[in-house]
């Protein structure tokens, strides 16, 4: 099981986390530190192939790529489409262990087979979605979860904290998310 092989191969979930919150403090410029936190989730889990973050735009609107780390893949995403779409929708983690069992998997040619989800919500609004993949099934475990959703809340503390800005520009209301899906 993925847990069992990461408690060997990766660093304890304490030192990430520790290394996150670094990163979150080092500049000003809330991006950037973004970026980094990404790469370095990216490198904390071997089995992931593709890490990133869909963010909120503008009201009504689909979540947009933002920083990532692996191949290219798409650009936006609807609410409730595939496991990010419906981590989104559902305001819920959402931990896929084979994305071909998943009805409504979004093909983005990275030959992804399981996926997790971890959305960051405040007030009832979404304001992005961190999302992992990796090549085999069954590849999450709990320690890739608690990592993923402990990561996801400390960034949410700082997401629009003075001086550093959202990436997208606007949160999408609760009502505009569920209105005409």
């Amino acid at each position: 099981m993925a847990e069992e092989a990461n408690r060997d191969s990766s660093p304890s979930l304490p030192s990430v986390i520790e290394e996150v919150d670094n990163w979150l403090s080092k500049d000003a410029d809330f991006l950037a530190n973004l970026c980094n936190v990404t790469a370095l989730l990216y490198d904390a889990l071997p089995d992931v192939h593709w890490l990133g973050w869909y963010v909120t735009k503008a009201i009504g609107g689909d979540l947009t790529l933002g920083p990532f780390q692996g191949k290219p893949t798409l650009p936006r995403i609807g609410w409730r489409e595939g496991v990010v779409g419906s981590a989104a929708f559902e305001r819920a983690v959402q931990i896929v262990q084979d994305v071909r069992r998943f009805r409504g998997h979004l093909k983005d040619g990275l030959e992804t087979r399981s996926e997790v989800a971890v959305p960051i919500v405040e007030s009832g609004l979404v304001k992005a979605v961190l999302c992992a993949k990796a090549n085999q099934p069954e590849s999450f475990g709990i320690y890739e979860v608690e990592l993923l959703s402990a990561a996801a809340q400390r960034v949410s503390k700082l997401w629009e904290k003075p001086g550093r800005p959202n990436p997208g520009s606007a949160p999408i209301p609760a009502e505009s998310q569920l209105g005409g899906q």
